[in-house]
């Protein structure tokens, strides 16, 4: 997980954990056990949205892609961007 917030660039949540730790050291580790696990839910609810983030996006990439009418074996067909290929025949509306 933290290797997971190093890349993501958030360092106000290492600050925290820091802050935890200092908990922990000067003994108020009820105080320590607190902000640590709100760090935790915080980061895991982060990282959770994120990833769902990630794949609204690439399915909103996916329905947003041109597609193409092409005249292939003599029937109309849709196809996407990459399968046109130089001996397709684009029917335009």
């Amino acid at each position: 997980m933290l290797s997971a917030l190093k890349k993501r660039g958030r360092p106000p949540i290492l600050l925290l954990l820091v802050a935890s730790l200092i908990y922990f050291i000067s003994g108020k580790t009820g105080d320590a056990i607190f902000l640590a696990s709100a760090i935790i839910v915080v980061s895991a609810i982060s990282l959770y949205q994120d990833s769902r983030s990630r794949n609204a996006l690439e399915k909103l990439k996916i329905l947003t892609q041109p597609n193409y009418r092409v005249i292939r074996d003599g029937e109309a067909v849709l196809c996407g961007r990459m399968r046109v290929i130089l001996a397709s025949k684009v029917c335009s509306r």
